[in-house]
């Protein structure tokens, strides 16, 4: 048995999601309020909510829009060749073309969208509700359009502007979390943690951030695509690139760091359990390659898990290397669970984080808005 949804608290999920979100920073610092909610949905409609409440406060983007209209006054340019073409003159009336501000923008029909979904919808907390249909308002002249995964892909295009970054990623996962179900707007969102993808996805950019936010002066955090040690150029094109979670690295000395938010830690095999021995391959692979392409460096391998019903911690000796495959309990309060991270990934490449979370991490809402 795996990860499951109560195992993780809503208030370490909105946690991970600080780390893992940098623009949470600029919302306002306030302490979590942990109170108990049903569904991890509030997690992200209320981060919807204060975000947008934030792009609002400092005025939507307006971005110029071209049309035609027949007028008898004239506005903006006049379109001789067309006034003639559709002989309006004898009408008294002319065609323009107008140049027009507006913020009906893929962005905003994106967010609009979002926040259509969580205004109606029975699983999100009452207050984040009201505050939606409030922010709604401001949305009056942005097209309704439904939410999906392609409207906020197109939106997430065309949004250049950096504060609305956060806005979209949270219109993103929302869409993901769609499903169809007869009501007042056909749908209803399914619980965060009940998707694999976005919680793998999550962690592993959790555990990266955690460690840049937290590692010692002189060591670099990186995510970077390798290729095999000693391949011909000739034998490259259908080789796939290695690509670890995390590699921390400082002089001489490397760690590299697998996550894996999976079902099972240990897989039977014959007489015995064992290690999932796609997961081993796969850091022993990132490992050897880079002792391959770094002769004599110290290079050293963590297989950390999101742990489940089954609690591991081993140190190993394998290929010159020292090589941990462990647990970690993002069931356990939050103080702990950093902590144990830290322990994890070791004293040579962080400092133990003091206990309360990131100043990003203290974002909250009204009672209840976040649980």
């Amino acid at each position: 048995m795996g990860v499951t949804v109560s195992a993780i608290p809503v208030q370490n999920l909105y946690h991970m999601l600080a780390y893992a979100w940098e623009r949470l920073e600029d919302l306002e610092p306030r302490d979590l309020v942990a109170t108990p909610h049903p569904h991890a949905a509030g997690v992200l409609s209320g981060l919807l909510v204060r975000s947008v409440q934030r792009v609002v406060r400092q005025g939507l983007d307006r971005d110029y829009r071209s049309f035609g209209i027949d007028t008898r006054q004239p506005r903006g340019r006049i379109d001789v060749a067309e006034t003639a073409r559709r002989m309006l003159r004898p009408t008294g009336q002319i065609h323009c073309e107008i140049d027009e501000r507006v913020i009906d923008l893929p962005p905003h029909r994106a967010i609009k969208a979002a926040l259509r979904t969580i205004a109606w919808t029975p699983e999100i907390d009452a207050s984040i509700q009201e505050d939606a249909q409030l922010l709604l308002r401001h949305f009056a002249e942005v097209a309704t359009v439904p939410l999906s995964p392609g409207l906020v892909a197109r939106a997430r295009e065309q949004g250049q502007h950096r504060r609305l970054r956060m806005p979209l990623q949270i219109c993103g996962l929302l869409a993901r979390l769609l499903l169809p179900e007869p009501g007042v707007d056909g749908t209803r969102l399914l619980d965060l943690r009940r998707d694999d993808v976005v919680m793998r996805k999550i962690f592993e950019t959790f555990v990266r951030r955690f460690c840049e936010r937290h590692s010692h002066d002189g060591v670099k955090v990186e995510r970077h695509s390798m290729r095999w040690h000693g391949l011909a150029p000739k034998d490259a094109s259908r080789m796939p690139m290695l690509v670890p979670d995390v590699v921390l690295r400082s002089g001489h000395h490397w760690l590299v760091i697998e996550c894996k938010f999976t079902p099972a830690v240990l897989v039977p095999h014959r007489d015995r359990t064992t290690y999932q021995p796609e997961h081993v391959r796969q850091l022993m692979a990132y490992v050897a390659n880079l002792q391959r392409r770094n002769p004599g460096a110290d290079v050293s391998g963590l297989l950390v898990y999101a742990q489940g019903s089954t609690s591991v911690d081993d140190q190993l000796r394998v290929w010159n290397a020292d090589v941990r495959i462990a647990t970690l309990d993002l069931g356990a309060v939050w103080p702990a669970l950093e902590a144990r991270l830290a322990e994890l990934v070791g004293a040579r490449w962080l400092s133990c984080p003091s206990a309360p979370p990131p100043e990003a991490a203290r974002v909250s809402a009204p009672s209840g808005a976040y649980a």
